[in-house]
């Protein structure tokens, strides 16, 4: 029962992710650092593992990092940017 029900949060993740690739055409890199638009849930959650909040001064930041094979993709967002 409860094997099922996290294959079908995990289906449920996969299917909202490539259905936003698709709308939005953008691209997510494969294994491969190849464009694609139907990544599987496990590859984009594993290149946003080490999403951390930094609280620098008032505003807090967002700040991603994808590591692949030794090569580092990062990102820093301000919060107030997202709303």
């Amino acid at each position: 029962m409860i094997m099922t029900c996290c294959l079908m949060v995990y289906a449920a993740l996969e299917y909202k992710i490539r259905e936003a690739l698709r709308t939005k055409d953008v691209y997510f890199p494969n294994l491969k650092y190849k464009p694609c638009q139907n990544s599987t849930a496990r590859w984009v959650l594993f290149c946003f593992q080490g999403i951390d909040i930094l609280p620098i001064s008032e505003k807090p930041q967002f700040s991603a990092e994808c590591r692949v094979n030794s090569i580092k993709y990062s990102n820093s967002t301000d919060a107030s940017t997202l709303t």
